[in-house]
């Protein structure tokens, strides 16, 4: 079986932008295909209002305090994400691929199981070494420069040419769950270290790829991470506007919003240097979100 994965509890927000993603979702992928959709949350009925009872969607259902608990004593929102995925792959036995909420589905994900099953991992995109990628990168390495981290019985240090891969989208047999045991040690140790929210992600960079050859699945979904403030209103008014349509009538109008080349050029807008983007702005050029008809 293939399971796709999400988690959202909390935030209003958070679930705005799952139900956008699961109804991309069922708007490109075939039914009978044999993929499940997993939800981890503290409100199944709010999901359930707007996903029809048909849809190939499971719930577990997840109270505040466990969480919490989840989110450990480093207090870690990505160290739930890891328990989640720990939890995943003890229940539920197959091809796992975890995604983040902001994320638009543009084509059938179903090609990705397979490399997963044949012992792939799967990430979003890769995003530059440590030592020679972007500023966040060379940051964190400049930071974590030398140091020597022990887990378990083992020491590590973190290499200048660490591929830094997105997260965002995380893939994995279940029976490789060992990984995601260490992926979560490893987060705990840099983030004692280092408390920054990227440790999760430097964690499954470093250990999920020696589970062999990673493949990128940018191909397959728009990430808008980058463009998460400009977006969240535009779900609020797409819900608002055709909430009383069945969820099959909605995910074929998932295709009205497309976040692809708005990301993107923010991206590009903020890799220029301070002194570019101090000039865009001073000749009112500064990056703007475009336009959208909801």
């Amino acid at each position: 079986m293939n399971y796709l994965i999400y988690q959202a509890y909390g935030s209003p927000a958070v679930f705005t932008e799952l139900l956008f993603s699961v109804l991309s979702l069922l708007r490109v992928t075939p039914r009978g295909d044999g993929m499940k959709v997993l939800i981890y949350t503290d409100n199944r009925a709010a999901l359930e209002q707007v996903l029809s009872k048909d849809a190939p969607v499971l719930y577990e259902q997840i109270d505040a305090a466990q969480w919490r608990e989840w989110r450990g004593d480093i207090d870690f929102v990505h160290r739930a994400k890891l328990k989640v995925l720990e939890h995943a792959a003890a229940h539920y036995s197959g091809n796992l691929l975890y995604m983040d909420t902001d994320t638009v589905f543009t084509q059938d994900p179903t090609p990705l199981f397979a490399q997963i099953e044949a012992g792939h991992p799967v990430f979003h995109i890769s995003e530059g070494t440590l030592s020679q990628g972007n500023v966040l990168n060379r940051k964190i390495y400049r930071r974590l420069r030398g140091q020597t981290f022990r887990v378990g019985a083992r020491s590590f240090t973190v290499p200048a040419e660490t591929m830094m891969y997105n997260a965002g989208m995380a893939g994995f047999r279940s029976r490789d769950a060992g990984g995601i045991s260490e992926i979560l040690a490893v987060t705990e140790a840099l983030y004692r270290f280092y408390p920054k929210h990227v440790m999760e992600q430097l964690a499954f960079s470093l250990e999920l790829p020696k589970l062999g050859t990673v493949v990128e699945g940018a191909a397959y979904v728009v990430h808008y991470w980058n463009i998460k403030a400009e977006v969240r209103p535009l779900l609020d008014t797409f819900f608002e506007k055709y909430r009383a349509l069945p969820a099959e009538e909605l995910a074929q109008l998932t295709s009205r919003l497309d976040f692809a080349a708005a990301a993107q050029s923010k991206l590009a807008y903020y890799s220029q240097p301070g002194w570019q983007r101090t000039l865009s702005k001073l000749v009112g050029k500064q990056w703007r979100m475009p336009p959208m008809e909801v």
